[in-house]
């Protein structure tokens, strides 16, 4: 190095030294014309301006804020009994808040999970929500926070703080009051979603170059607030509904004693989960009436009770029954909602057939559903019906009522959505009884509507129209049987 260049290498340093010891605001001030003067880039010349510091104050890096600090549990000494750990997990979280049975298990094993998540390919977010303030939301994250792996909490986060947070701490991050930040950012709401399964990540461009960069986006996160998460989130997410505490129902207030309670429980679930790995299945027999969607937010939690044993596995399928039977209905669709309905009211009325006004008569009806105020607070109609439905291929068709014909729907047309779009009925997933009849046949129906299974091929009917044949471009051809003036139908 020449005199020259040792001279302006030292003054450099000077300078940088200086702009270190100002404080912030005084830097902001001055960085640009010193990084001309230098001939260099501000996002440089802040680079050595943090350096510096950070030589100058070991432990501040010049940015605000504290680092993130995420350790691992340390496993306890002894191994431990898994289905009496899950049991010990469950009595500490009821102790504290007011949760259900089927809640409470739902809870502890996902807890579990954490420790577990390098071996899953899916991680189901832990949705905590109520209807009202006061009901134990925030109680619950605080202690799901003490007991999983590597817990990190926030009151809120950016789309960019989260997927950099995960990539670079691998967290089990707690997220409270997401109603007041999620409901209409749809960057968090993907990143969220990517999150779910093994292999999410988000694409975004760094540096001056703005060189794209991939960031993982995948791990455990459990959320808290009021009313349901938006309906790709609430899809992948487990929801325990709270409410608030009964006369008569006191939940212990947490206390530091309780604190290093749970923090004992943590290191007893750290232990067990080392010595679980290699047992916890990585595909473990599911329920039937779980579908391939929904079985993902399922699959892990069913591996660890089937390895904890004891009777979580049947607590387990209870649990998930019972969770499965009773969706959110802020997460369903209309569409969704319409079909199921309309399930119902076909089943109900014993139908193979129905015109559209009177389906949405008996729609109209439904008091706890959107379809009495519809569209700017009017009963749903015809139109509208058809509109709903034309999205799963349902399109409305000729049918006859009496001597007469109308638009309306055959069961039939149905039933394929039905199976593709709402779940099973009964508590093992048997479907609702389809009346399915070869190609080119035709139902053949009581005077009621109702499918009559045993049927002659050759029917006598009385002179008045058959009411269940498709009018679609056919008409039905009679001829007389005999001289007491019945008819046979013949299409």
């Amino acid at each position: 190095m020449t005199p020259d260049e040792a001279a302006r290498h030292a003054a450099r340093a000077q300078e940088i030294a200086r702009l270190a010891a100002l404080p912030p605001l005084d830097y902001e001030r001055e960085r640009e014309a010193a990084a001309k003067t230098l001939g260099i880039r501000v996002s440089a010349l802040d680079n050595a301006v943090r350096d510096a510091r950070s030589v100058a104050n070991p432990g501040d890096d010049g940015k605000q804020g504290t680092a993130l600090n995420v350790p691992d549990r340390q496993p306890a000494a002894e191994p431990q009994d898994g289905a009496q750990l899950l049991h010990d997990i469950e009595a500490c979280l009821r102790r504290h808040v007011v949760l259900s049975p089927h809640s409470a298990c739902i809870c502890a094993l996902w807890i579990a999970h954490t420790y577990l998540i390098d071996g899953c390919t899916h991680s189901p977010r832990l949705a905590i929500q109520s209807a009202e303030k006061g009901s134990g939301k925030t109680t619950l994250l605080d202690l799901v926070g003490e007991l999983v792996q590597r817990p990190l909490g926030a009151a809120g986060i950016t789309s960019a703080a989260l997927f950099r947070t995960i990539a670079a701490a691998h967290p089990t991050l707690l997220l409270d009051e997401y109603d007041s930040y999620l409901r209409d950012n749809e960057d968090l709401r993907g990143i969220l979603n990517a999150g779910h399964k093994r292999g999410g990540a988000v694409i975004r461009c760094v540096g001056d170059d703005a060189e794209p960069r991939q960031f993982a986006c995948f791990g455990p996160i459990a959320m808290a607030g009021i009313g349901a998460l938006p309906g790709t989130v609430q899809d992948r997410s487990l929801v325990i509904r709270m409410q608030r505490a009964a006369h008569g129902e006191r939940p212990v207030r947490i206390l530091r004693r309780d604190k290093a309670a749970m923090e004992a429980l943590a290191s007893r679930l750290a232990r067990w989960a080392e010595d679980s790995r290699d047992h916890v299945e990585e595909d473990p027999d599911l329920p039937e009436w779980l579908g391939n969607w929904v079985a993902d937010n399922w699959r892990l939690l069913f591996a660890i009770a089937n390895a904890a044993g004891g009777a979580w596995p049947a607590r387990l399928r209870a649990a998930a029954l019972a969770l499965a039977a009773s969706p959110d209905d802020d997460a369903v669709s209309h569409g969704v909602r319409l079909l199921a309905d309309l399930r119902t009211i076909f089943g109900s009325m014993s139908s193979v057939q129905m015109a559209s006004a009177d389906i949405c008569a008996q729609l109209v009806q439904m008091e706890d559903r959107p379809w009495p105020e519809s569209r700017g607070g009017k009963p749903i109609t015809p139109p509208q019906l058809a509109a709903l439905l034309r999205p799963y291929g349902i399109q409305p068709a000729t049918i006859r009522q009496g001597i007469k014909t109308a638009k309306g729907y055959y069961r039939k047309a149905l039933e394929d959505a039905w199976q593709r779009y709402l779940a099973p009925n009964g508590p093992e997933g048997v479907a609702e009884p389809s009346h399915r009849h070869n190609q080119g046949e035709r139902p053949v129906c009581g005077e009621n509507g109702a499918v009559t299974p045993e049927a002659p091929a050759t029917r006598s009917v009385t002179r008045k129209p058959a009411e269940n044949l498709a009018c679609d471009g056919v008409t039905a051809e009679t001829t007389p049987l005999g001289p007491d003036g019945g008819w046979r139908a013949r299409i």
